[in-house]
């Protein structure tokens, strides 16, 4: 078990459910004031030796204050009369009260939905304000104002539809569904749902193609999306429902002092078990259909319990590791045996496969008063490896590249070196639709093609770097089929020069016979001229000019790099590309007429490296 990740002068906002871990290997903390982020180290950031001795080694500590996120920017504007029973509109701090990444999109992204205090929305990309989802408009009425005040959402992903929506939850008792528009780069408003409950929806879960949600009155529900219905599957108590999850014909449920099995087959609950005064707040199913449960008010911090017999066991995977942490506190603040150490959970998460579960955790001395300053405080994070369901396969995890080596790097699971895809043969049988416009092709078919995702995390996991060549090469090919097709459409002389090297690091005969130099001029004096080299002298990574000067290339266009103005692969530090957008005029001038297929290549290839799946970043200075 690795050493346990200390963060220190940081106090948890969320005491039940305080992290969240992105299937990009991110890990986010609701801290008071911030969100603590900790991003992962990448291959050349970790020890030399490669041998990771402490969680520490494996993330780097960011933080992004409320403040720097503009959470405190947002009011509500209000023209509303005094009408009895409206609410107030004050000016005070924000704070999150729900976040959540979303799944990963086949593009390898993930983004983080912050939910505040004032019933605002914000979505967080790469760690910055992305988009606000309440519109600024003025409320007239209360009515108006509860129609666009959030209550909670619920992230919903279509994998084969390469679909992400936000379902979100409002103070009216109605549903909006946000959808992710790619090309535009933003979330949508798609559909409003009105009326699905009579009280404000405080829960909202999605299972295939329902959504089962929890309201102000402890109400669950359940709406059929197809349909458009709703059903009652459990009336209206005084009993606050804390936590829900779904089986496969059950619905797990908890309540105070109260765990609950409802059947889906006779309508209602069919068994109801005590566990004592403790708060069973949060309920986490696990890999191997058990169900996880933490308390938040006990000596205990954590049990399981069997779905089929309804049974609540011993924990074997929290407990233990908390008795030990327990035990070596004792050893170092209680000599005389005068304390009573209790250790509080602030919230559990798993990583994208759930082979590792992290979880906040700080031990206290349960006799004394307990008086805290937050430059003093400090979180434990600790990270356990779960057992492995059987039939898991890594193609069909949904998680980054580097998410899996994060993964290989915590269990040391030898089975997931076992099953990478290594020296896997380039394979672009599957039909393409090369009659896209140029640029969704290469978004809808190459950025999200599944192949080059495995060639990814072929590279990161086994550290093969005939991988990032296969890259290359699957990518020339898939263009060059496209140039095939779309032949006449291609009259640029600058884009058909890229084609020709596409053709040659696949030792195929160029497509442009004619097209087989590009000369171009450096600082208003200096001129570099290109010959088209023979397939068995291309050399994928430096291109050597008439003059006799070796270049590096730009990774996805081949092109020789003659300025600084590059982006740099997060993990592959050596992989450089043309980074379009700060690309200066004396820096176009230099590269003369840019065709707009290369301008497109640059411009869609550079939201994501299809060579290690990360995000490209700026070098550093």
């Amino acid at each position: 078990m690795l050493q346990n990740l200390l963060i220190t002068r940081t106090e948890v906002a969320d005491i039940t459910d305080g992290i969240k871990w992105s299937a990009t290997g991110e890990i986010a903390i609701n801290s008071k004031d911030r969100i603590t982020f900790l991003k992962p180290n990448y291959l050349h950031d970790l020890p030399k030796e490669q041998q990771v001795k402490g969680t520490k080694d494996l993330f780097q500590l960011e933080l992004a204050n409320h403040d720097e996120l503009q959470m405190n920017n947002y009011f509500f504007k209000s023209e509303m009369s005094d009408e009895r029973g409206s609410s107030v509109f004050v000016n005070y701090e924000s704070s999150v009260v729900k976040f959540e990444y979303s799944p990963l999109t086949l593009s390898q992204t993930t983004y983080l939905a912050l939910l505040t205090n004032k019933g605002t929305l914000m979505i967080l990309k790469d760690k910055k304000s992305f988009q606000k989802l309440n519109p600024d408009e003025v409320y007239t009425s209360q009515s108006h104002f509860n129609e666009w005040k959030f209550e909670t959402f619920e992230w919903v992903s279509s994998v084969s539809e390469g679909v992400l929506s936000l379902t979100v939850g409002l103070k009216s008792g109605g549903i909006q569904v946000y959808q992710l528009n790619e090309t535009e780069d933003s979330f949508e408003l798609k559909q409003t749902l009105p009326n699905v409950s009579n009280s404000p929806i405080v829960a909202i879960k999605s299972y295939s193609n329902s959504l089962f949600i929890v309201n102000e009155s402890n109400e669950i529900l359940q709406h059929d999306i197809d349909s458009n219905t709703t059903r009652v599957l459990l009336t209206d108590n005084v009993f606050q429902i804390y936590d829900f999850i779904k089986t496969a014909d059950l619905l797990i449920f908890s309540t105070p002092t109260k765990l609950h099995k409802f059947s889906f087959s006779i309508n209602q609950v069919v068994q109801s078990i005590d566990v004592g005064y403790y708060q069973a707040t949060k309920l986490y199913l696990t890999d191997l259909d058990e169900i996880l449960v933490t308390f938040t008010n006990a000596n205990i911090t954590s049990c399981k319990l069997q779905i089929q017999s309804f049974e609540t066991e011993d924990d074997n995977l929290i407990a233990p590791v908390v008795k030990r942490r327990i035990s070596k506190w004792n050893k170092a603040h209680n000599d005389f045996k005068d304390k009573d150490p209790v250790c509080k959970i602030y919230g559990m998460a798993f990583n994208y496969d759930k082979s590792i579960v992290c979880f906040i955790y700080e031990i206290k001395n349960r006799l004394t008063l307990q008086y805290t300053i937050e430059s003093e405080s400090s979180l434990n994070i600790e990270f356990v490896t779960l057992p492995k369901n059987e039939n898991f396969k890594l193609s069909d995890t949904r998680g980054s590249s580097f998410a899996v080596y994060q993964n290989y790097q915590i269990t040391r699971d030898e089975q997931l070196l076992r099953n990478a895809i290594a020296n896997k043969s380039i394979d672009v049988s599957a039909e393409l639709n090369y009659s896209l416009p140029f640029d969704k092709f290469l978004n809808d078919c190459i950025l999200k093609n599944k192949l080059f995702h495995e060639q990814s995390v072929n590279a990161v996991l086994a550290k093969d770097l005939q991988a990032v060549e296969n890259t290359q090469r699957l990518l020339a090919k898939l263009i060059l089929n496209y140039a095939e097709t779309n032949k006449g459409s291609i009259e640029s002389p600058f884009d058909q020069f890229v084609l020709n090297n596409y053709a040659l690091i696949n030792k195929q005969t160029p497509l442009f016979p004619e097209a087989t130099s590009w000369s171009c001029t450096l600082l208003e004096s200096f001129t570099e001229s290109f010959q088209l080299q023979t397939a068995e002298a291309f050399n994928p990574e430096a291109y050597s000019s008439e003059e006799g000067h070796n270049w590096l290339r730009c990774a996805v266009t081949l092109l020789p790099l003659l300025t600084d103005k590059v982006l740099i692969d997060p993990i592959f530090d050596h992989i450089q590309i043309l980074d379009i957008k700060t690309l200066s005029a004396n820096d176009l001038d230099m590269y003369g007429e840019m065709g707009p297929f290369t301008k497109d290549i640059l411009k869609i290839l550079s939201k994501i490296s299809l060579f290690s799946g990360g995000v490209f970043q700026l070098p550093t200075a």
